[in-house]
């Protein structure tokens, strides 16, 4: 029988007989996982026919997800994910699994999976979103520097109930940053540890977090534009329609069953979530991502007052 672990990440609650390091470990619990992750040894079997895109496969009940020569990722709606080794399997989870086939699996837990990162400031969420490069979490870095606690990075994951402001859950337990940005970090005291790199080189800090099992709730929306190229945002449809661009792996989320109520639910975003775009000057530097995360502390303490 395959050793069990509990994890908690993004809402869910994860079972898995593989060990998910980038998850906040929890204490083992007899009520039902949100999700079971199982290893087997044998090929995946057929399904349905169902929607090519990229190395993903779309179907009525699910997803199969081809991690190059690492596994594959067979999902099966809502709860149940088989993990194939392929011939690089070294016995961890490779970094596909924590982006793009978890914000597959959250989409079919109805969550809206963002390019964006998130932190927690006076019991309320930022979010900034922006395409890679353009600064997303040497700013949450830069936040976390100045009291905040990290949500999630680069992956965040957005659940609305009605009435009430969209929610963020913990993420991934790290950021990911250049090597400047760590180097930043590290100098300026704040409480983090290297985890390795991850397979674009990038430094993998863990950082100070809110509580995996607490939902935050959002009240400030950044976009991240680049100066000269991305017109400022000019009314509040423009924004709505920001945010969709901004979707985590677009082309899959909108081959995902409930891509309209997603479309939806981001169309209909609490008037209490204030938006502010950045025109981004690049190439980054530090002192510009230091100035960046000072405005935006005070932009979410102004949003409070």
């Amino acid at each position: 029988m395959q050793d069990m672990r509990r994890y908690l990440a993004f809402g869910l609650q994860w079972e898995s007989a593989i060990h998910l390091a980038q998850f906040a470990e929890s204490a083992p619990s007899q009520v039902a996982p949100d999700i079971h992750v199982g290893l087997i040894a044998a090929a995946p079997a057929a399904r349905q026919a169902g929607v090519r895109w990229g190395r993903s496969e779309v179907y009525a009940d699910g997803f199969r997800f081809h991690a190059d020569q690492f596994a594959i990722f067979d999902f099966f709606a809502p709860d149940r994910l088989v993990v194939v080794p392929g011939a690089a399997w070294v016995g961890q989870m490779p970094g596909f699994f924590y982006g793009t086939v978890a914000a597959a699996i959250v989409a079919f837990n109805n969550g809206i999976p963002m390019h964006g990162s998130a932190v927690q400031m006076h019991g309320s969420a930022m979010l900034v979103c922006g395409r890679s490069g353009l600064g997303k979490s040497s700013i949450a870095a830069g936040l976390v520097r100045r009291g905040a606690s990290l949500i999630s990075d680069d992956l965040s994951c957005l659940y609305f109930d009605e009435h009430k402001p969209p929610r963020l859950y913990a993420g991934r337990t790290n950021v990911r940053l250049g090597a400047a940005a760590a180097q930043l970090a590290a100098d300026a005291g704040v409480p983090s540890t290297a985890c390795g790199q991850s397979a674009a080189g990038k430094h993998l800090m863990a950082m100070p977090m809110t509580d995996p099992g607490a939902g935050i709730a959002l009240t400030s929306l950044v976009f991240l534009g680049v100066q000269g190229q991305t017109a400022p945002c000019q009314d509040d449809l423009r924004a709505h329609r920001q945010l969709m661009a901004n979707f985590f792996r677009p082309g899959l989320m909108g081959r995902l069953p409930g891509h309209a109520t997603r479309i939806g639910q981001t169309m209909n975003l609490d008037p209490g979530v204030r938006i502010r775009e950045l025109q981004v000057r690049l190439p980054l530097d530090g002192a510009m991502v230091e100035a960046m995360a000072q405005h935006l502390l005070e932009f979410h303490c102004n949003d409070r007052n």
